[in-house]
This record gives C-alpha cells, structure tokens and sequence, in this order.
C-alpha cells in the first residue's frame, strides 16, 4: 500500500492516550460524585421520614403523657370504690334479703336504673316510675327493717320511650338513705 499523505499529517493523526486518561478520570469522578450525591439525597430522604414517623410517635406519647394525671386519678378513684366495696362485701349484711325487699317494695309501675352503696352504710337508689308515687315509694321503703334517713335528692319528669314500647311520662328518682346494720344483719 502506498501511503500518498504527508509524514506531518501522521503525527496529527496520533492517538493522545493522556488525554483520554485525563477525560475517562473526569468523567469517572464525575460519576463518583453524581452517584454519591444521590445516594446521599435518598438517603436524607429516607432519615426525614423516619424523624418524621418519630415525632408523630413521640406527640402520641405526649398526649397520653398528658391523660396521664387524669388517668392516675380515675385509677385512685376505683381504687377507693374497690376497697370500700371489699369492706361492703366483708361486712355479714343480708344482701339477697335486702334487695328482694326493694323489689317486693317497688311499686308495678316503677322500676329501678341505679342502686350503688358508697360506704359502709350509705346509698343511692336511681329509677323512674311511672305516676307520681315518689313520695308513697320512700315511705314504703321506710317501713323496711333494711333502710333510713331515706331522701328525694331529685325528681324531674321526662319523657321516656324504648323501643317496641309507647312513649310515656314518667318521674325520674334519685333517693339516698342509709341501711340499718342492726336490723339487717345475718
């Protein structure tokens, strides 16, 4: 083969290999650094979530931190009421004698919602009736050997309705009284 181009011409016509080092290390660290860049955008990404989902965490944890004098006190309170009914129950009282008592005391168109004993000796008798018989139903318990000092402490009319029954008039009650140990122990 005949070579018709001038020698100049070759030597131009040279690879330079430094330069093509030089552009693939540019280009490389070029690589390094985009890549690296964004490993560390997603990975900031992913530790702002997590602090994110932490700090909902955590305001969960204050606002049950805040329930918790509320909490705390509810569970002195029924801590109270267990001891005091622990002392209720220990005490020889005819509890089942009492109870059908006010059942066969209750006049047929009245019946009880509530009865709680607070202490030793005092209680609550919630309920309705359904003509004004208030006043006949405390003097009616009176006559049991089992309660005292009975008290209306409320008494209000209110419409009452459930379900399948016709809607009625009604006197809401709230006695409270003390029970008598004497006569209603075992």
């Amino acid at each position: 083969m005949i070579n018709l181009l001038p020698p100049e011409y070759l030597e131009e016509q040279k690879v330079d290999w430094l330069k093509i080092l030089i552009s693939s290390l540019v280009v490389i660290i070029i690589l390094v650094v985009l890549v690296t860049s964004v490993r560390l955008v997603l990975y900031n990404r992913e530790q702002r979530m997590k602090l994110e989902i932490t700090e909902d965490k955590l305001s969960q944890v204050q606002a049950e931190l805040e329930n918790l004098p509320a909490l705390e006190s509810d569970k002195e309170e029924l801590t109270s009421r267990i001891e005091n009914r622990a002392e209720i129950i220990g005490q020889q009282v005819d509890w089942l004698g009492m109870m059908e008592k006010v059942e066969l005391l209750m006049p047929n168109e009245a019946w009880i919602e509530e009865f709680n004993i607070y202490s030793a000796q005092e209680f609550n008798l919630d309920g309705y009736v359904l003509r004004p018989q208030v006043r006949s139903l405390v003097e009616k318990l009176e006559t049991s050997p089992y309660f005292s000092d009975l008290e209306v402490e409320y008494a209000e009319q209110r419409e009452i309705s459930y379900l399948g029954y016709a809607e009625e008039k009604a006197i809401f009650f709230q006695l409270s009284g003390t029970i008598a140990r004497n006569q209603g122990e075992q």
